[in-house]
């Protein structure tokens, strides 16, 4: 089997590496929006000089073709965010911006 990430990014690597422990996780959890998330999480982080990323799950489900507007999304997605924290794969800092909005930022592990 064979994973692709696809980027519009230009100069930049349109590819992530995957341990063996992500993909045997994965794997086991056969869940592709799953699967989708963490790529996009791999990628983005990995862009990053620092490997972290803020960004919002609306952010991601318009990203990948989602409705961003499906609250049953944004909870599946929120529901992911605690399974890979969980399972030592990301780690997620709460910070407000200049405005007092409350972001998360993502870190990979």
């Amino acid at each position: 089997n064979r994973i692709a990430l696809q980027t519009a990014t230009k100069g930049m690597p349109c590819f992530v590496v995957l341990t063996k422990r992500e993909i045997d996780f994965l794997i086991d959890k056969k869940d592709n929006l799953l699967a989708k998330y963490y790529l996009y999480l791999k990628h983005f982080c990995g862009l990053g000089a620092v490997g972290k990323q803020d960004f919002t799950i609306k952010q991601f489900l318009k990203y990948c073709g989602y409705s961003d507007k499906s609250n049953s999304y944004v909870s599946l997605v929120s529901s992911h965010n605690t399974l890979l924290v969980e399972n030592g794969f990301i780690r997620i800092e709460n910070y407000s911006d200049e405005q007092g909005h409350t972001s998360n930022c993502y870190h990979l592990l």
